[in-house]
């Protein structure tokens, strides 16, 4: 509901695998895991690597999957 409402907040997490299709990251405060899309990602993910801190914010549930889709913010 807050992805739709656009109240959703950032969250902090960590990479956890590169892949060509995105990053898998965990996101701890929530015990979940996400997916940042390759077109979200930009010219700072040929930067990033496994075990990274990143900023994130969910833009997408797919709430039948249970899929969660985020994208990375800028730290600049």
């Amino acid at each position: 509901n807050q992805v739709k409402d656009g109240t959703v907040e950032s969250f902090e997490a960590l990479i956890k695998h590169k892949r060509k299709n995105g990053a898998l990251v965990e996101i701890p405060a929530l015990g979940l895991m996400a997916l940042i899309p390759q077109e979200k990602i930009g010219k700072k993910g040929n930067m990033m690597k496994t075990g990274d801190s990143v900023t994130v914010t969910p833009f997408e549930v797919d709430v039948i999957s249970g899929k969660i889709f985020v994208h990375l913010e800028d730290a600049g």
